[in-house]
């Protein structure tokens, strides 16, 4: 597990990420500098996943919330499947809102 300070200038969180929660979130931070051709901060990364979640989390099922607690409490966390180079692409369109 990883360390992050998470915040702005008025705020400060840190948190621990899961290996593989840290692997996808330097995926998606390699792919928004691939897709918009600057640099975005690792703080900057979980920020904007975390409002994304956020956002989409009243379309998520009962079922869909199990498998995510699942995979926390069983520290069982298989990312590869999702696409981050889409979802970076997806990030991108919504902060430029």
């Amino acid at each position: 597990m990883s360390r992050f300070i998470v915040g702005t200038k008025m705020s400060r969180i840190t948190i621990s990420v899961h290996k593989e929660v840290e692997e996808k979130i330097k995926e998606i931070q390699y792919n928004l500098y691939k897709v918009d051709k600057k640099p975005y901060s690792t703080s900057k990364v979980i920020n904007m996943v975390l409002v994304a979640g956020i956002i989409g989390s009243p379309k998520l099922s009962v079922y869909d919330w199990a498998v995510i607690k699942s995979l926390i409490t069983e520290k069982k966390i298989n990312l590869k499947e999702i696409g981050s180079e889409e979802y970076a692409t997806n990030l991108l369109a919504l902060a430029s809102i």
